[in-house]
């Protein structure tokens, strides 16, 4: 049986959401998988070391191979920096294993509910497949950050797909910033808008099916049957949980006010309820095997600042094993008002 090759890039504080991701991806597949795991720090080397489809991967085996790296670690932020490594990974990846046909990278923070494999397979040899933001008519403002999203790309091991992550590296490292510059490029995606012109083999999955994500969920309606999450009678194959962050183990910041989804339709608060339940398992499932503590984002938090965050942006809280959401910014007059009292 043929296998599929995916990466990802983590460190200890995306390692439960790696796992959910993972989970889901092979829950909802019968192939065959085999993952790539560039670890950030030895948290991730210690949990995901045992598992049988798992090869660990460190920075310095990149740096080793693209010495380039180690100068633009330099003069870029921690941020900027991960995002220049996105075209290296797949690219050691390829360089280093002649055997593998085609390598998939992802985001650790997607939940996938369906089987992405056929739209892998439909690539056939030769393409290259990237994935669009599919922006609401609301945000179409936001293309200026890029037209596609780095979150699910795939690229065959060929010479047009080593030459496309070539040429992605060298741009990385001209430039990676985390904000839009004079020549209009942002981060390591902006790159991408070209790609269609500048190489022969490069195919658009279908969005919002494959990028389902907060930057445009508000336009598409959504159906729940047979416990399947499907868009005009087709399934959605993953959903991006951008933005999603954890405060406590009965607290989370889903972030979709950043993108104008102020009212959540019963099946988007189906679909974060059943992914804060399966990230909460991992994550105590992290704490039992790493011996450590939750490395939840209000560690730092006073009370007064924890506050000021649940007023700040929208959340769900988990209370009774039912999940409630809230959002005060929908009703602007009083939520300034407790703002300024805080």
């Amino acid at each position: 049986m043929r296998s599929f090759y995916f990466a990802t890039l983590l460190d200890q504080n995306y390692i439960s959401r790696a796992s959910v991701m993972i989970n889901s991806l092979q829950r909802n597949s019968p192939n065959k998988m085999h993952f790539f795991l560039l670890a950030l720090d030895n948290y991730v080397v210690d949990f995901f070391s045992k598992n049988i489809n798992v090869t660990i991967l460190n920075v310095t085996d990149l740096e080793y191979e693209f010495p380039e790296l180690i100068e633009a670690k330099m003069n870029r932020s921690k941020v900027e920096y991960l995002f220049t490594l996105s075209p290296f990974l797949p690219l050691y990846i390829l360089f280093k294993n002649k055997q593998i046909d085609r390598i998939t990278t992802l985001d650790s923070d997607l939940f996938f509910l369906n089987d992405p494999i056929p739209f892998i397979k439909d690539l056939g040899h030769e393409n290259i497949g990237i994935t669009q933001h599919g922006y609401g008519s609301d945000l179409i403002h936001l293309n200026n950050f890029g037209k596609f999203n780095v979150s699910f790309q795939s690229f065959p091991n060929t010479a047009e797909g080593i030459n496309c992550l070539s040429d992605w590296g060298v741009d990385c490292i001209d430039y990676c910033g985390d904000e839009v510059d004079q020549k209009g490029r942002f981060g390591d995606q902006q790159y991408l808008d070209n790609w269609e012109i500048r190489y022969k083999n490069v195919v658009n999955f279908p969005t919002p099916f494959i990028g389902l994500a907060p930057w445009n969920v508000k336009w598409s309606n959504v159906i729940i049957s047979n416990n399947k999450f499907t868009l005009n009678d087709k399934p959605i194959i993953f959903y991006h949980f951008h933005k999603f962050k954890l405060l406590n183990n009965r607290i989370f910041i889903h972030g979709l006010h950043y993108f104008n989804v102020n009212k959540l339709p019963f099946w988007l608060k189906g679909l974060y309820s059943i992914y804060w339940f399966e990230l909460k398992k991992a994550e105590l499932l992290k704490n039992l095997n790493l011996n450590i503590t939750s490395t939840y984002n209000d560690n730092r938090f006073s009370y007064n600042s924890l506050i000021k965050s649940l007023l700040q942006f929208a959340f769900g809280i988990e209370m009774f094993g039912k999940i409630f959401f809230f959002n005060f910014r929908k009703y602007s007059k009083y939520y300034l008002f407790i703002k300024n009292k805080v």
